[in-house]
């Protein structure tokens, strides 16, 4: 709001818009720009920031919200969304800030002809930008090789886990060949067993394992 009102005091008390090849008080200070304008670039700059990070934090859930339906293997990159979101809304800013202030101080708009400093600006604007695209790329790359690094490990986790649950199988169906349920070797140990998973599902239950 602080920065919204040198905007609406040019706009409203400088009159209207000057006339190709005049220079008045609509101009601020020296610049070549007129003072709306150039305050409208101040504002965009803050805001913009503001809502390149919205839109940058949103970004997963809108993704998973237009591409989920279609594949569930969609999820891993909603994922990488989310964790370059910082370089994701600073490139989006940059955007922003470049294509604004080429618009608002170009010389047709102004009426005038565009000074040094607006060319200085750009070159600074456009350098920053390739910056954080660089910045992104390579945090997008980073995320990528993460998820493959722990894609490949939880799948050599899952298959030995698959491996020793056949070998428990096996052994327990070994075990009860070789010893029944009640034997005489092991009776007591199968009706302490049994007394224990009877309790764990009265517990659960509230009913008797007889009364079930």
């Amino acid at each position: 709001m602080i920065l919204a009102v040198p905007i609406v005091c040019y706009a409203v008390l400088t009159g209207p818009p000057i006339k190709p090849g005049e220079t008045d008080a609509r101009l601020f200070v020296s610049t070549g720009v007129r003072g709306v304008f150039f305050f409208t670039w101040i504002e965009v700059v803050w805001l913009s920031l503001w809502v390149s990070k919205l839109v940058a934090k949103l970004s997963p859930a809108i993704f998973m919200a237009l591409c989920g339906v279609v594949s569930s293997g969609t999820r891993k990159y909603a994922s990488i969304l989310k964790a370059v979101e910082i370089p994701l809304s600073l490139v989006l800013w940059a955007i922003v800030c470049l294509v604004t202030f080429t618009t608002l101080t170009s010389g047709t708009l102004n009426g005038t002809k565009p000074l040094h400093w607006v060319s200085v600006v750009k070159n600074l604007l456009v350098p920053t930008l390739i910056g954080f695209v660089i910045f992104l790329i390579e945090a997008v790359l980073v995320q990528m090789l993460s998820i493959s690094y722990h894609h490949r490990s939880f799948s050599g986790r899952i298959r030995d886990s698959k491996n020793a649950i056949h070998l428990l199988g096996l052994l327990y169906d070994a075990s009860r060949a070789l010893f029944p349920m009640y034997c005489k070797e092991f009776a007591e140990e199968d009706y302490i067993i049994n007394d224990s998973l009877e309790v764990m599902i009265t517990k659960s239950t509230g009913q008797s394992g007889s009364a079930r």
